[in-house]
């Protein structure tokens, strides 16, 4: 049996909701209402708790990437939001396991964080990170050759289990 987390509980009902109302995972309120380090769940052994950690990581990723927002604490300005480093260093250890269980959600993440890369080159953007790790990064997960289109997204909500 698994531990229940009423907080985790609570942020990703409510996300879940978001998604559902809005019908994506745009513009949501990250850095408020949905704050919460959902990298601590990338693993966790209840199902819920890990998709709906995997689909926030989406979330931040997608909110950054369309321009609606940055919900990433850079290590320069000085305000509460997610840690880039933390939710990089679990993606990375469970990579494998997500990519089994969720590989329409693995890809798009992969697709989200070259895209973010190219445009906006993570060792700008995160100064506070070493370059060793950004080379791990992109060693590690750069490898898989990935199109972001409207099919990819909705099959990411299906295999969550958030539409149904």
């Amino acid at each position: 049996m698994y531990e229940k987390n009423s907080l985790l509980d609570e942020k990703i009902d409510l996300l879940f909701q978001c998604i559902k109302e809005d019908g994506g995972i745009f513009d949501l309120l990250w850095c408020t209402d949905l704050l919460y380090p959902y990298y601590k769940h990338f693993d966790d052994t209840n199902l819920k708790y890990r998709a709906g950690s995997i689909i926030a990581f989406c979330g931040l990723l997608q909110e950054w990437e369309d321009g609606s927002g940055f919900p990433f604490y850079t290590g320069i300005e000085n305000y509460q939001c997610h840690d880039f480093k933390e939710y990089m260093k679990e993606f990375i250890n469970f990579s494998n396991t997500i990519k089994t269980y969720y590989p329409n959600t693995y890809n798009l993440i992969i697709a989200l964080l070259k895209d973010l890369d190219s445009r906006f080159n993570l060792e700008i953007t995160f100064p506070d990170i070493n370059k060793h790790f950004i080379d791990t990064i992109r060693e590690q997960l750069f490898i898989d050759e990935v199109i972001l289109n409207q099919e990819l997204y909705q099959n990411v909500f299906q295999e969550i289990g958030v539409l149904n």
